[in-house]
């Protein structure tokens, strides 16, 4: 895409106008783009010398880079969600120090000072709150995963180049949000069940969301088979033994959290004023002893789509049943309760 762009506006003569060299400068920014990390970049020179470099725009180390601040900021205040996270706060106080990988080996990484851990944090915790209030709401979610199926119902229909596989660039820079009305208005027989979807997420005729529930760990699981297929299979044994039919269900397994792996302050590093050039990590309860142990959570989510709404209600009463019976397996309901509190609508 970039480089489409770049050849398509002549800016390879911009480029040497200001002195930049495209042979050298412009694989460099696309690795940048790409979330590149500094040990796998080839620019042997860039990468040694200055392997913060890598840190600014996607920073696979550790998450905190300008694009997470971009669309935080964006999409809060578009969508009206209030945000404790201050990216204007962290670039007050950020710093390139030399962190200490071992014996002679020391590398520049991006640090912030100590005191903004807090503010650090809040900025997982921010985007974790866009994907559980907006991105993975659970009308914004089957809302999305329709379109998928309307589009992928609607590549048999070469014309509309909605297949991005065997689309050119060119092509591609022209796949916008108008190939919705197009599928939505076109006459051709062809996108009768295209068009059939959009309708649908048009006049709301979606499945009904049966209900949502938390999921422990797998390593946690007591009766385990194949992960999500696991979960799965429970629910379509549930529906033959109450006279629901399987088929008029979807059953989504996500995730949400505040990204890859554990701690998301582990590989954040900081600095603090009586030293300015020496890096450390701060530990999670260095921060607050509140903060939680988790960070990630895997939901399971139950669509219906036989649109009776004695079905649905029928489905909803087993679904809390369904969690109920499967709490001491997969289903995750937090804390060991009481025996005389059986933890109804835990989930």
């Amino acid at each position: 895409m970039l480089q489409y762009i770049v050849n398509n506006n002549g800016l390879i003569e911009q480029m040497r106008i200001n002195k930049l060299n495209p042979d050298e400068d412009l694989p460099f920014i696309k690795e940048l783009i790409k979330g590149v990390q500094a040990s796998e970049s080839q620019h042997e020179e860039r990468s040694t010398n200055k392997p913060f470099l890598y840190e600014i725009v996607v920073n696979q180390l550790n998450g905190v880079d300008v694009r997470k601040w971009d669309y935080i900021a964006r999409d809060c205040h578009m969508l009206g969600i209030p945000k404790n996270f201050d990216y204007e706060r962290l670039l007050e106080f950020v710093r390139v120090c030399d962190v200490n990988r071992g014996e002679e080996n020391r590398e520049q990484h991006i640090c912030f000072r100590d005191k903004v851990a807090d503010n650090v944090y809040d900025m997982f915790h921010t985007r974790y709150t866009l994907h559980r209030k907006a991105y993975k709401h659970k009308i914004c979610y089957i809302i999305e995963e329709k379109i998928a199926e309307a589009l992928r119902a609607a590549q048999r229909f070469p014309d509309l180049l909605v297949n991005v596989e065997n689309l050119d660039i060119e092509h591609y820079t022209k796949l916008t949000d108008h190939i919705f009305n197009k599928i939505l208005h076109s006459p051709e027989p062809d996108l009768n069940e295209a068009r059939g979807i959009l309708e649908d997420i048009v006049h709301r005729r979606l499945p009904k969301f049966v209900g949502e529930a938390r999921l422990k760990e797998p390593a946690q699981w007591t009766q385990v088979s194949e992960d999500s297929n696991h979960v799965k299979d429970s629910w379509r044994d549930m529906c033959r033994n109450n006279n629901l039919n399987a088929q008029h269900f979807q059953i989504y397994d996500l995730k949400m959290g505040f990204g890859k792996g554990g701690n998301p302050l582990d590989n954040v590093y900081f600095y603090n004023k009586r030293d300015l050039n020496t890096a450390f990590s701060i530990q999670s309860y260095q921060v607050s002893s509140l903060k939680p142990v988790k960070i990630c959570e895997r939901l399971v989510r139950v669509y219906c789509t036989d649109m009776d709404q004695r079905v649905q209600r029928k489905a909803e009463q087993h679904f809390h049943k369904w969690c109920t019976n499967n709490k001491g397996t997969f289903i995750d309901f937090g804390p060991v309760l009481d025996d005389d509190d059986s933890g109804e609508g835990a989930y």
